[in-house]
């Protein structure tokens, strides 16, 4: 509400927030009170205003700024806002009667502003949208915090919605750059705020805190102390000045190191954070980081990817989201359009695919007013620990020691058992004078300091920290980044790589080479234009519809973009070549409902609609389409049964093509009335179209790093889901295995079955490990452990965070890594190569060999300084 105040008071409340042209009002203030000052006096109005110029363009002149001025906790952003907007409000209703009455010659008279009390309101409401919208952000955090489908239905669902957003729910929004800076200054950015590192000083006095430093320091100042007793002050203190002022230079290296160490930690948690996904903007889809989503993006969402931001579903098929790390609930949660559309950020997607409208970004999402970002800039290495402890012990063995020798020295003189040259004691009581047993004195004591100051290990610390900064700083340049040092050290110990095959072993760019359709095979992919007509027609409608990806045609380029995953883009571009037109293939059948790819099931399906009949189409692994296939379409257009002997060829085919080291997907359709489509789930009686082998080629220098792994006796062992026999032809092609005997392969089923003594029984033979899951790489792992491996794993998926807490060294791919793996991970391989695991290996032997030939430096220059 608002409430307008005709005289000025001295008493502001503590919590209230002044708004206006000086003074303050005094007024207890409810949380959505919103204080309006005296309005202006005639004379106050700008003559800016008097010429005609629009008062919204001129309102700057004497809108407040008490509000960019004033100090406001970040509880009371959204109140802050809204009471900005308000302000600005009035003022426009205000500066207009003011414009009025001026060029009539009347004064304004503070009683007509409670006239005006209506139109100020409606105002208020017009001013709360941002940037010309239809909606403000304040409505837009409420509809999806609340999740209510009353209050969604009062915008009139998301199609209203989106209207007020200025999305077409089909195209998107505009790609321009105006248009996005317009959208992120109205509604905000997508971005959360970290927690700002140490400060150098901090560093600096955690630095002076060790031990073995302070104990040289009290020695060269109390040596120094005694030089100056016994030569003067002009030549006692030089020496031990220098040792002084070597320490300090030591303590600010130190700090400098660890300071520049929090730094780099900082930039690379903003690195990690990055994560790309595709939006349609301006009827494409565009990959973008997820610091780039506006709100109006469309995003497709499918199963395994986690939602970047706040919003509003208007596709979903068998959509199930975890929300476990925004709402703490561990329960799956359903969702669809008519009961729960709306999706929070953070949330992963489980199983299904859908499409959302963005509602919500950054920190006006459920995510961003939980996000507080941990930073690991204090964790201290193991070995640098190590070497820390060592410098220590050994600075306090010194002055053990030096302590024991002075006392023996000190002890004997004075009981007389320390003889001169001709054999008498150096000291005998009434005929010694003081003098002289003083200066002994000095002179042991000189002994004991020199000797804690020459023994004292001062350069381990420095030379570690110096090492381990320059060796981190050659990794990023190797495409690693290092989330967690102690992991490091851990990765030099490490006997076995647990490595996914696509995108890291391979490069994840998949073609098809290799076709079976209308009962010939074809490995020349110009031959497929020569298809059957009818069937060629088939596989298309089957390949345009049954897909999450996109072609988009740009005017005046011949080839098209091809959008989506890997394998759909693999997909797409073997429908391309059989001359599909993309846009009228999708127009010539309407979808009735979609069954989501199943990453157990290994299938997807939609149900199309084509005038008074319908078309099912499948598509998933080939053997699991082909066991539900009770015919195949020959070279004539005709549907013909499979009989078992043409069963056995069509597996001898899918055999073949995965011997040689390809992936097997079948195209497959069942023909079907109208009334049957709701109560189709899953794929039976189907007719077999085709066979693709799809070749994802090995990532180049793998080869080579894999040989160097099995020279210095560390394991590699591919996990994938693929088949066994495509597995092995790429395990062979990457110089994993060195036969085809399959003596070293196992699948995930074969290996869940066993019992675990079993499974570590076998668990260090295993080389290649096919069809598996994330479940049944974490058992891998588990077994391989119990056998006494370091195991360094790999992730990439949402699901393979338990892998990579389990495993002592996790890596997770930078390109097609998810936050999820990223968070849980001690390594981010950016460019998803092996080699570049193999690296962080390397890199760490160097610097294990670095520190020690510091140290044995060390120690020896201490030595030769002692004799």
């Amino acid at each position: 509400m608002f409430r307008f105040w005709k005289r000025p008071s001295s008493n502001v409340g503590p919590g209230d927030l002044e708004i206006g042209l000086g003074g303050g009002y005094s007024s207890s203030l409810a949380d959505d009170d919103v204080v309006i000052p005296h309005p202006p006096v005639a004379e106050d109005v700008p003559s800016e205003l008097e010429a005609g110029i629009d008062p919204e363009a001129a309102l700057e002149n004497i809108a407040p700024h008490d509000l960019e001025a004033g100090h406001v906790t970040t509880h009371r952003w959204r109140r802050v806002r809204k009471l900005k907007r308000a302000s600005v409000a009035f003022y426009q209703v205000v500066i207009c009667q003011m414009l009025r009455r001026n060029r009539t010659g009347t004064v304004p008279d503070q009683a007509l502003v409670h006239d005006d009390h209506q139109e100020t309101e409606q105002s208020s409401n017009e001013a709360s949208t941002s940037g010309g919208f239809g909606i403000g952000v304040d409505e837009l955090v409420q509809l999806v915090k609340e999740r209510s489908l009353e209050a969604l239905n009062r915008y009139n669902g998301v199609h209203g919605l989106s209207n007020l957003l200025k999305t077409d729910l089909k195209v998107g929004i505009d790609r321009r750059d105006d248009e996005i800076l317009l959208r992120r200054n109205a509604y905000g950015s997508n971005t959360y705020p970290c927690k700002k590192g140490k400060t150098f000083w901090y560093f600096l006095w955690r630095a002076s805190q060790f031990s073995h430093l302070l104990v040289i320091m009290f020695a060269a100042v109390f040596f120094s102390l005694l030089r100056i007793k016994t030569k003067g002050i002009l030549d006692g203190w030089y020496i031990e000045a220098c040792i002084v002022l070597v320490t300090v230079f030591h303590i600010i290296a130190i700090a400098v190191a660890e300071y520049k160490q929090s730094c780099r930690f900082i930039k690379l948690t903003e690195e990690k954070r990055t994560v790309y996904l595709e939006v349609i903007r301006g009827g494409r889809r565009v990959r973008v980081s997820i610091y780039d989503i506006v709100v109006g993006d469309i995003v497709p969402l499918k199963n395994g990817c986690q939602v970047p931001a706040d919003g509003v579903l208007f596709v979903a098929n068998s959509l199930k989201v975890a929300e476990q790390e925004v709402t703490a609930s561990d329960e799956i949660v359903q969702k669809d359009l008519q009961t729960n559309p709306f999706l929070l950020s953070g949330s992963k997607l489980i199983e299904g695919i859908g499409t959302m409208l963005v509602t919500s970004v950054g920190m006006n999402t459920e995510w961003g007013l939980k996000m507080e970002v941990s930073q690991k800039t204090d964790e201290e290495k193991p070995f640098q620990g190590y070497l820390k402890w060592l410098a220590i012990s050994a600075s306090w063995f010194v002055v053990l020691f030096a302590s024991v020798a002075c006392s023996i020295q000190v002890g004997g003189y004075f009981s007389g058992v320390t003889k001169k040259s001709d054999g008498t004691p150096m000291f005998i009581y009434g005929i010694t004078t003081a003098d002289e047993a003083i200066e002994f004195v000095i002179t042991s004591l000189s002994f004991g300091i020199a000797t804690i100051v020459v023994a004292v290990p001062v350069g381990l610390s420095i030379a570690v920290r110096l090492n381990f900064a320059k060796t981190t700083k050659k990794m990023r340049k190797d495409k690693v980044l290092v989330q967690s040092p102690s992991a490091f050290e851990r990765m030099g110990s490490v006997t076995t790589i647990l490595c996914h095959q696509t995108g890291i072993v391979t490069l994840n760019q998949m073609s098809v080479v290799d076709v079976w359709a209308g009962g010939i095979r074809m490995q020349d992919m110009d031959d497929v234009s020569q298809l059957p007509t009818f069937l060629k027609e088939l596989i298309i409608e089957g390949i345009a519809q049954n897909t999450n990806g996109s072609v988009v045609f740009e005017t005046g380029v011949t080839e098209p973009e091809v959008y989506g995953s890997p394998t759909e883009q693999a997909i797409l571009n073997f429908g391309n070549k059989l001359g599909m037109k993309f846009d009228d293939a999708r127009s010539a059948s309407l979808v009735r409902h979609t069954i989501p790819f199943n990453p157990k099931k290994k299938y997807g399906g939609v149900a199309l609609q084509l005038g008074t009949h319908a078309h099912v189409h499948w598509k998933g692994s080939a053997k699991t389409i082909l066991s539900s296939c009770e015919g195949y379409m020959d070279g004539a257009n005709n549907s013909r049964a499979i009989n078992e002997q043409k069963r056995k060829s069509f597996e001898g085919t899918i055999e073949n093509m995965s011997k040689e080291g390809l992936r097997c997907a079948a195209l497959a359709y069942q023909p079907c009335e109208l009334g049957s489509l709701p109560t189709i789930t899953e794929p039976r009686n189907l007719v077999l179209l085709a066979i693709v082998g799809i070749k994802d080629p090995c990532r180049p220098g793998t080869r080579d790093a894999i040989q160097l792994c099995n020279s210095g006796s560390v394991k590699v062992c591919m996990v994938t889901d693929n088949d066994g026999l495509t597995a092995q032809a790429i395990a062979i092609e990457c110089g994993i295995l060195t036969d085809a005997s399959g003596r070293n392969i196992r699948t995930g089923a074969q290996f869940r079955e066993l019992s675990d003594l079993e499974r570590e029984q076998i668990a260090g033979d295993i080389l290649v490990f096919a069809q598996s899951s994330p479940n049944d790489n974490l058992l891998l792992v588990q077994a391989l452990k119990k056998r006494g491996h370091i195991v360094a794993a790999t992730g990439m998926g949402i699901h393979d965070p338990k892998t990579l807490r389990e495993a002592d060294v996790s890596l997770a791919m930078g390109v097609g890594g998810t936050a999820a793996a990223k968070e849980n991970s001690d390594f981010i391989i950016l460019d998803d190569n092996f080699a570049t695991i193999v690296k962080v290996g390397l890199l760490y032997a160097w610097l294990k060999w670095r520190t020690w030939a510091v140290a044995v430096y060390r120690m020896h220059t201490k030595m030769m300084s002692k004799r």
